[in-house]
This record gives structure tokens, sequence and C-alpha cells, in this order.
């Protein structure tokens, strides 16, 4: 399960997520609403990509503020964020890998890469 608890993210004093309290649970969900609502920012920070201004998620469990944010790095493997346009892929494939953090390390990232002559 997924929470996310009086989030509120704004840049440039524009607030994007207003006080949001969500909870998904496994299977389908559906985030809609008009472009610029702020669904991909609240995706975002519910996939502990981005850092709420205030707020909590708990991601099985384990709860992540705001104002303790580096607790976001140990659980960010466990929760994946699927954008609709994958700009993502528009990166090297090495640096992809690092987004995996200490279970893929450098060493494994080169065996892996090497005999499929991918680098990046």
């Amino acid at each position: 399960m997924l929470q996310g608890l009086d989030l509120w993210k704004s840049f440039n004093g524009i607030v994007a997520v207003r006080g949001v309290y969500i909870t998904l649970h496994t299977g389908v969900n559906c985030i809609r609403g008009p472009n610029g609502a702020g669904k991909t920012t609240l995706l975002k920070i519910l996939s502990l990509l981005e850092k709420p201004d205030r707020g909590a998620v708990v991601v099985f469990g384990r709860r992540v503020e705001a104002d303790r944010w580096a607790e976001a790095d140990r659980l960010r493997g466990r929760v994946a964020y699927v954008p609709q346009t994958p700009d993502l892929f528009a990166v090297p494939v090495k640096a992809l890998f690092s987004l995996c953090g200490d279970r893929v390390r450098r060493e494994q990232v080169g065996c892996v890469l090497r005999p499929r002559e991918v680098y990046g």
C-alpha cells in the first residue's frame, strides 16, 4: 500500500499539489484530471522521486516525512513510476542502472553492459 498524507508542493510560488490525502492499493489505480492539475507531480512525490514541501508518503508501512527525506533513498527501489512519455530512456543505460542504488553496483553494471555492447 502507498499513501500520501497532506502532500503539498509548489514551484516558484505556484501550488501544484495542495493538501492531498490519497491511498493506493495493489492493482488498478487511476489518477485523472486536466492538464496542469498536478497529477505528474503527485505521482513523482508518491514514487519518492520528488520531495514534497510538506506532508508524508507511506510506503509499505514506512513513513517518509518531507523534512526527513533521506529515508526516501532507502525506499525508492520499492516503488515504480512509469511515465506516459518515457523521457527517462533518453539517458544512457549506465545512468538508468544507477537508479537501482546499492542493489546494482558499478562492477555489476559493467558485467551486464559489456557482453551486450551497450555503453552510456
